[in-house]
């Protein structure tokens, strides 16, 4: 199974490292969890607190991260948690069963426990019932010895002297020492919560992309040092390592444009999801026609695709077949100020300008509006349209939706020139 961890705890580093089934794959920041969680399973995040660390989730799921996320943290969980939390102190079982609750959707239930409160002494307690209390047994001196008893000269052997400390000891009477002073109640220490200006600079910190930074100069040591035995290769990134970021500051410009295509072409590949059209010019065009004609209601209406030295039909409303087979060349009076400026044009009316509107299909109808696609500075389309009449606020309103059109028109073209190539 393979995890991105997102952490700053070195303990928590420590715990990933032994688990040695699992494939840990590091990250400093949301940038580095979006660039490696492709074929993942899930993201570790643990950054101190929890609500530092769901902000965290949040964040890299806004990025386009959808495999699921679990925060470990500390202090108390919302009541509807972002992501998955499981609180400190826990054992990696229980590590590894929060991991799996959380990749299959089921609740993260946490083993850590409130500590129990403190046992405070009541007042009407006897102290000499405690535990620690010491009894004092006091002997008598052997000199106080009745006078008139006999005095036997035979030597004690050491099982009568046992014996006679033994009788001596039961007759005297066990001193009970004064009560002593109650013990005071242990307090428990609050765990430290950061302020929010903490909180702040890290989730500054840690959701603000990184700069480019260049590869520090090395320096030739004065006298070269006994060098340590390189450890053995292993399958695993090492956590906490700085080998990732000095291949990173190392790379050719090449490989890094390698991997701006990658990550354009996941982003492709998911605006192909959403919107089907943006896959196929026509689909595309016939897409931008059909809004033209739901908002402005004419009488005619085109969509001219822009190929080098011409323009051609390929979505139309309204013409005939003749019509839909016209092609324009870019010398044309009215398409050669199409090719210069993305301004629309308001021609009305009609017949005082046929000079200009000659060869254009539809240019049969009172007023005729036409609004150049332009993207980048480059002309890639125009829409015409014709009715018997067009205000200003209708240029404006031509103006905004082919501005809105041409990123979508520009990517069809493109993907269609990549499968016209390779």
């Amino acid at each position: 199974m393979r995890v991105v961890a997102l952490t700053l705890d070195p303990s928590l580093g420590a715990a990933l490292n032994m688990l040695d089934d699992w494939e840990i794959t590091s990250a400093r920041d949301v940038d580095e969890v979006v660039d490696v969680a492709r074929g993942a399973q899930i993201v570790l995040i643990g950054v101190g607190g929890t609500e530092e660390g769901l902000d965290i989730a949040q964040e890299i799921h806004s990025r386009g991260v959808t495999i699921p996320s679990l925060v470990v943290g500390e202090g108390p969980v919302p009541s509807s948690p972002f992501a998955p939390v499981v609180l400190r102190p826990f054992s990696l079982d229980d590590l590894r069963s929060a991991v799996a609750s959380a990749i299959e959707g089921a609740p993260v239930v946490s083993s850590a426990s409130e500590p129990p409160p403190a046992r405070e002494p009541k007042p009407h307690e006897d102290q000499t019932e405690e535990p620690d209390a010491v009894v004092v047994e006091l002997r008598p001196k052997e000199t106080s010895r009745d006078g008139g008893a006999p005095i036997d000269t035979k030597p004690e052997t050491p099982a009568a002297n046992a014996a006679s400390e033994q009788t001596a000891r039961a007759q005297q009477p066990a001193v009970t020492p004064p009560p002593l002073a109650p013990r005071p109640a242990r307090t428990e220490q609050p765990a430290e919560v950061p302020n929010e200006d903490e909180r702040n600079e890290l989730r500054k910190r840690l959701t603000t992309p990184r700069p480019h930074m260049p590869a520090r100069p090395t320096e030739a040591p004065a006298k070269e040092a006994r060098r340590a035995p390189e450890p053995a290769p292993s399958r695993r990134r090492g956590f906490g390592r700085r080998v990732a970021a000095e291949a990173a500051q190392a790379e050719s410009p090449f490989i890094q444009r390698l991997r701006s295509g990658a990550t354009a072409a996941r982003d492709i590949e998911r605006l192909i999801e959403e919107l089907p059209q943006v896959a196929d010019v026509l689909a595309m065009a016939q897409a931008f026609l059909s809004e033209a004609v739901t908002a402005f209601s004419p009488q005619i209406a085109s969509v001219y695709w822009h190929e080098p030295g011409s323009f051609r039909i390929v979505a139309s409303h309204g013409l005939s077949r003749v019509e839909q087979g016209l092609i324009v060349q870019d010398a044309h009076p009215l398409f050669a100020q199409v090719l210069l400026s993305s301004d629309p044009v308001l021609i009305a009316p009609v017949d005082l300008a046929r000079g200009l509107v000659a060869g254009v299909a539809g240019a049969r109808t009172e007023a005729l509006m036409v609004g150049p696609v332009h993207v980048d500075g480059e002309c890639i389309a125009a829409l015409v349209m014709g009715r018997n009449d067009f205000s200003d606020e209708d240029l404006d309103r031509m103006d905004i939706l082919a501005r809105e059109a041409g990123p979508g028109l520009a990517l069809a073209s493109a993907l269609q020139s990549l499968r016209a190539k390779y």
